[in-house]
This record gives structure tokens, sequence and C-alpha cells, in this order.
């Protein structure tokens, strides 16, 4: 299942319209992103949650990139990544 993710879906949906406006982008409009994992155990998952809260209180499509642990850090390390992190 995915992971319960904490926050505020009223205040996340508040700033993104806030930033759209500030873009000059509409829902429609924004770009469809990446989000690169690495395969440690847990990524995944996480990566999975985030996917289905940003569609489902932001409207926002996010596609899941997983890579190997050494080739997903070369890619944040050199910037070669649209949306990474490490927990």
């Amino acid at each position: 299942g995915l992971l319960p993710l904490q926050g505020d879906p009223e205040k996340a949906k508040m700033f993104f319209n806030q930033g759209l406006q500030e873009l000059q982008l509409t829902e429609e409009t924004f770009p469809h992103l990446v989000l690169s994992h690495s395969h440690i155990t847990g990524q995944r998952q996480l990566a999975e949650a985030i996917q289905h809260d940003w569609k489902k209180h932001l409207g926002i499509d996010v596609d899941l990139v997983g890579a190997e642990w050494n080739v997903f850090f070369s890619n944040l390390s050199k910037g070669q990544f649209q949306l990474g992190g490490c927990i």
C-alpha cells in the first residue's frame, strides 16, 4: 500500500495555485514531472505516495524513474534530474 503522507492538502493547493499564477501557468499548461528515486528499500513506495498525493490533491502528473543507488546518486550529483532526493 501507499505510505501515509502528512500535510495540509488545502494549503498545498492554495500555494500551488499561487505558484501557477506567478509563473503564468494553468493546471492544463503545467508540465509533466519526473521524480527520480533509488532502488533502496522504501524509496519506490515513498515516490509512489508522492505521485498519488500530487495527482489527487494538485492534479500534477508525475512519472517515476528508479535507478540503482550508484547511478541515482551520480545523476543527482551531476544535476541530471528533474525531481529527486535522498532521505
